[in-house]
This record gives C-alpha cells, sequence and structure tokens, in this order.
C-alpha cells in the first residue's frame, strides 16, 4: 500500500511541476501536462480511473486474505473437512483455549465462528472483483488515446526544437515529463496486476483449505490481473 501511495503521489507531482511556456513559445499550443485543467483531459481522466483501480484491487487483496482469531482456530480444525457441528465444537474450545493467535470470550467466540465459517466471504470479493473490472475497463478504454496523445506531444516538440521555436532544455523538459508519466502509470498498473494476483493466490489457499465454491473467483481474479498487466504491456518508453 505504501507503494502504491508513492506511485499515485508521483502521479500528481508530474502535474504540479510544470512551468508556463517561457518565450519564443508564447503563441504555439501548450504542450505540457495540465492534470489539473478545468476542462477534462486524457491525463485528468487517467488520473482517476487509475486511482480507483489501484483502491478495488487493494481492497480485493484485503477481503480475500485469511485473517483473524476465529479464522485461526478453524483453519486448525480443519473446516470444511468436518462436519459444522464438529467443527463449531472445535474451533468454540480453540477460541477459548487461545489456539488460533488470541483469547476470547465465549460468547463473541460463538459469534465470530458463526460470521467466518467460511474462510473468505465470497460476495464481498465479487462485489470488489466486479468494481475492480469496471475501472480497468475504463483504463483499458482510455489508455491508447492517452498514449497517442503523449506521441503526439512528442512529436510536436522534436518539430518545434527543429524549427528553433523551442529550445533543446525546454524540449528536453517535455520529453522528461511524459516519461514520468508514463513510468508513474506503467507502476501503477503493475502493482495493480499483482494485488489481483495476490487476490487469486489468497482464494486458492483457502480452498486448498477447505472451502468450497471459490473455482469461479480464482479464475476470475487471475483473469483481471492479466487483463491488467495487457494494459501494462501498452505502455512504452521513446
Amino acid at each position: 500500500m505504501k507503494s502504491l501511495l508513492l506511485v499515485l503521489a508521483a502521479l500528481v507531482l508530474t502535474a504540479c511541476t510544470q512551468t508556463p511556456p517561457q518565450t519564443p513559445d508564447v503563441g504555439r499550443a501548450d504542450t505540457s501536462f495540465r492534470a489539473f485543467s478545468p476542462a477534462p483531459t486524457p491525463e485528468r481522466d487517467m488520473d482517476g480511473q487509475i486511482r480507483a483501480l489501484s483502491q478495488s484491487a487493494d481492497r480485493l487483496v484485503r477481503h480475500s486474505t485469511l485473517k483473524g482469531a476465529a479464522t485461526g482456530a478453524a483453519i486448525g480444525c480443519g473446516v470444511g473437512i468436518v462436519t459444522h457441528g464438529a467443527a463449531k465444537s472445535c474451533v468454540n474450545g480453540a477460541l477459548v483455549s487461545g489456539i488460533g493467535g488470541a483469547i476470547v470470550g465465549n460468547i463473541k467466540g460463538r459469534q465470530e465462528l458463526d460470521r467466518r465459517m467460511a474462510l473468505i466471504a465470497p460476495s464481498d470479493v465479487v462485489r470488489h472483483l466486479r468494481h475492480a473490472r469496471a475501472h480497468h475497463t475504463e483504463v483499458a478504454t482510455s489508455l491508447p488515446a492517452l498514449l497517442t496523445q503523449q506521441e503526439e506531444r512528442m512529436t510536436t516538440a522534436a518539430l518545434r526544437f527543429a524549427a528553433g521555436e523551442i529550445t533543446q532544455s525546454r524540449h528536453d523538459r517535455i520529453r522528461r515529463q511524459i516519461l514520468s508519466e508514463r513510468a508513474a502509470l506503467a507502476e501503477a498498473l503493475t502493482i495493480s496486476a499483482a494485488d489481483a494476483r495476490r487476490a487469486s493466490a489468497n482464494l486458492s489457499e483457502a480452498a486448498s483449505r477447505g472451502q468450497s465454491g471459490l473455482d469461479w473467483h480464482i479464475d476470475a481474479t487471475g483473469r483481471l490481473a492479466d487483463d491488467i498487466a495487457s494494459s501494462r504491456s501498452m505502455i512504452r518508453h521513446f
């Protein structure tokens, strides 16, 4: 999560460090990145879409992770292999005696057990998976236009430099800016793909420990990871 925040911060910083074009640039189309322009721009749209995808992928990981005292006790008792009644008796005892990493009261333990007899809540996973899928669809739809625009900015900067309309420094600054934008975008997508793959691994672990009905979830999160990685592969450096 810390690395993701750094990536998103980099996307914002590239937008905040722009300088307005100096003479002799006045009168020409400004090629600087305007992520905070009042009017919608491909960069501004992509920034919001990437943030939404990153947050959804992070939630997907959290909701597919085995955690909590009752979960630990359930794993120790083999929930999903023994009968529900036998498992419940075992886990209640484990919770009271401290097995599973925590000592909880018997009443609280039973409440937790009822909620966590399934190691993972499939409905939560489906909800966050759908959100992540929708946000990735937005990213995948917007990405080609953004990359094309960046290519055009680079071409325009090169032509203006060749014509003597902008300085070498100005040309290099535009190039570095676009490279920085692409690097931040690529890293954000890499992290989201890794999150989706981690969620798929978490679900596989739950299935291996006895929870049934997760085949679709495992496959869907794996496909999401592949699709995000495919979008990442579209980004190249100059």
